[in-house]
């Protein structure tokens, strides 16, 4: 199942070219995912709903 043909065209296998091709559509779906993930915990933190360190500092001061 070789490509073959004039020259110039490729020789990898088709199996090759399709593997290589499923390999980045599900690499650029892991990021994608990775990538809205952390950008939800950096909109809402962690436990959304709760004080950030920061408030938490704001509010009752520093710890000592």
């Amino acid at each position: 199942m070789h490509t073959t043909g004039a020259v110039g065209q490729s020789s990898i296998p088709e199996r090759l070219i399709l593997h290589r091709q499923s390999s980045t559509a599900g690499a650029t779906v892991c990021c994608a995912v990775a990538i809205t993930v952390l950008y939800g915990f950096a909109t809402y933190g962690i436990h959304p709903g709760r004080q950030s360190p920061e408030e938490r500092v704001l509010v009752d001061g520093p710890e000592e």
